[in-house]
């Protein structure tokens, strides 16, 4: 994504993640460089922006202002999600969204 962060080096991955899976995750890289990795605690926040991330409120002009979050409380009530994980799948998919509403409103 143009803007956004730079790629994590190894340096960064080994404060990330332990030694073992460091090593997994810098070989499955080297098998499939274009491929998006997603970190095992980001999964679920990013398999519900799935589910939610069309649903987005346009302003007049037809910019994306953001994300219905209606529709976000409907999806995690249709999935079941546990209200006790609501509160901290909300905060990554607000990170989630900044960061495609400043790609999709990128001119």
């Amino acid at each position: 994504m143009r803007g956004g962060p730079a790629r994590w080096d190894d340096a960064d991955l080994e404060g990330l993640v332990n030694a073992e899976s460091a090593h997994k995750i810098r070989a499955a890289r080297r098998q499939a460089p274009d491929v998006l990795w997603v970190l095992p605690e980001c999964w679920e926040a990013c398999a519900l922006w799935r589910r939610v991330g069309h649903q987005l409120r346009y302003a007049p002009t037809g910019r994306v202002i953001g994300l219905d979050y209606t529709q976000l409380v409907a999806v995690t009530e249709l999935q079941a999600i546990p209200e006790a994980q609501r509160a901290a799948l909300f905060d990554q998919i607000q990170l989630i969204e900044r960061g495609a509403l400043a790609e999709i409103n990128r001119k």
